[in-house]
């Protein structure tokens, strides 16, 4: 057994699928069991925090249904661009109506198309005549078929489409006569033709991709809570007519927190799956990170092992548990976690890891992959690589990991690189990315009575995967994620 022969895995479920497959096949962790809560259950909408496994689930579905034998399982995956053109699709189909009325019409007339698309490669729907044979000729002459997201709304808009109409007429099995083919035409057949279909072999769209929707634009947090509305009607629609099929969309919960709907609350209590690795328990081997490194490794060495005792000395840092050490410097997602360890294993060179294999991953950990996630995550919600930028030179100029409002607001206003930083805008972003916590004191009072004298209270760490629901709280101590520390040349 040796520490480097063991494939931990990529940052990108995409890789894994193309260059790893195995990982997603024989290496996923489903403690909970969400693969099948989404094939028989009324889940559809994945959230997760970047990098907590949202694609994941997308990739594996996806390698399950081509591995499928006899070929009972189908899986599209579609990906909405950063380049999605949202003014085009304001106006897909004609209306007054306001945008939160339409737009849920403009997706499912989009998301129709792509169950009838999928449904097209079912050879045993199109020999049993399930299928509406013309809806399906209508598509292929549109030119709709096999087309992305994108493709989809250009091509539904452009001037060839109108020209179509005007020359194609449409007659179904029921119809007596040919009727002139319009966009509401074509709406109502995707709608008959999708809706009456019964069948056994499931088929899946997955969209993904939303993680690269975040913006200030009102106009694209309208379209993708419209996408959310679009799925749910699709997907009771397809139930209640016996349809074995479902629309399942892959969101970062910072974008779902904020959307706005009345019907929000209801879709994420009813019909979501929230991703969260963080396990607040004593004995860390116990928790699902933990347990997802070993089972990949189990994959490369052919037996169950424990990698952390089989390869890891057991104390670091001042005599310190090495697995609680390690897990400090992520904020416990699985591209985190499998990161560092990949960034330890390429210091290694032997059989065993040692400290000084451990230092030199985590400082590569630090400034090769960290800071970037974190500017990854802020990129959407600021505008300006500079104004990133800014915010990390701040963090620099602290000189230390742990500090107080009043001191970083002092820093800010004496620092003239600092001055076109909006302070209380830059520590919310960066904690809700947990770039940074609060030392918060606990409450009840400051101290507790032991042996006769007293006792400062212990202060609680709080950072945004710690706890999804906290907020940046001024008042409390700030500290600096230790992930990020070695980057910023900041001592712990």
């Amino acid at each position: 057994m040796n520490f480097k022969d063991i494939e931990f895995g990529a940052t990108e479920a995409e890789y894994e699928k193309s260059y790893l497959p195995g990982l997603l096949l024989d290496g996923y962790l489903d403690e909970y069991g969400y693969i099948n809560q989404i094939l028989k259950g009324p889940k559809f909408l994945i959230l997760g925090t970047k990098g907590s496994g949202k694609s994941a689930i997308g990739s594996r579905l996806e390698l399950l249904a081509k591995k499928a034998s006899p070929k009972d399982f189908f899986v599209t995956q579609y990906c909405l661009e950063r380049d999605f053109p949202y003014n085009t699709f304001s106006e897909l189909i004609p209306g007054k109506e306001a945008p939160e009325n339409r737009y849920p019409n403009h997706w499912e007339f989009l998301l129709l198309i792509t169950l009838l698309d999928s449904f097209r490669k079912d050879k045993i729907l199109i020999d049993s005549g399930e299928i509406d044979a013309s809806s399906l000729e209508l598509l292929e002459k549109l030119g709709l078929i096999n087309r992305s997201l994108s493709e989809l709304v250009t091509k539904a808009k452009k001037s060839e489409l109108e020209i179509s109409f005007k020359i194609l007429r449409y007659k179904s099995a029921t119809d007596k006569e040919e009727k002139p083919l319009n966009i509401d035409l074509l709406f109502q057949i995707l709608r008959e033709s999708v809706y009456s279909i019964e069948n056994e072999n499931i088929h899946l769209i997955i969209i993904d991709g939303l993680d690269d929707m975040l913006s200030h634009r009102e106009k694209q947090y309208r379209s993708i809570m419209a996408l959310l509305i679009a799925a749910d009607r699709i997907n009771k629609k397809l139930k209640d007519s016996g349809t074995n099929a479902k629309i399942v969309i892959l969101c970062r919960t910072d974008l779902f927190d904020r959307l706005s709907d009345s019907n929000k609350n209801k879709i994420a209590q009813n019909s979501s799956i929230t991703l969260n690795w963080y396990q607040d328990i004593t004995n860390l081997k116990s928790t699902n990170l933990v347990k997802l490194i070993n089972l990949r490794a189990k994959i490369a060495l052919n037996q169950p092992i424990d990698v952390f005792d089989a390869f890891f000395p057991k104390t670091i840092d001042n005599n310190q548990p090495t697995l609680k050490v390690l897990l400090s410097y992520t904020r416990h997602t699985p591209r985190d976690f499998i990161e560092l360890i990949n960034k330890i294993k390429e210091h290694s060179s032997g059989e065993k890891v040692t400290q000084f294999d451990i230092t030199n991953g985590i400082n590569d950990y630090s400034k090769e992959y960290f800071q970037r996630e974190i500017r990854d995550e802020l990129h959407g919600f600021v505008d300006r690589d500079d104004d990133i930028n800014t915010m990390f030179l701040l963090l620099t100029k602290m000189g230390k990991s742990t500090f107080s409002y009043d001191e970083i607001s002092r820093k800010k206003s004496t620092d003239k690189e600092l001055a076109s930083l909006d302070l209380e805008l830059a520590l919310n972003l960066l904690y809700n990315c947990s770039a940074i916590g609060n030392y918060k004191q606990r409450s009840g009072g400051y101290s507790w009575r032991y042996k006769g004298g007293y006792r400062p209270r212990k202060k609680i760490l709080t950072f945004k995967y710690l706890n999804m629901h906290s907020k940046f709280e001024s008042n409390e101590e700030i500290i600096i994620h230790r992930g990020l520390r070695k980057y910023l040349n900041i001592r712990s």
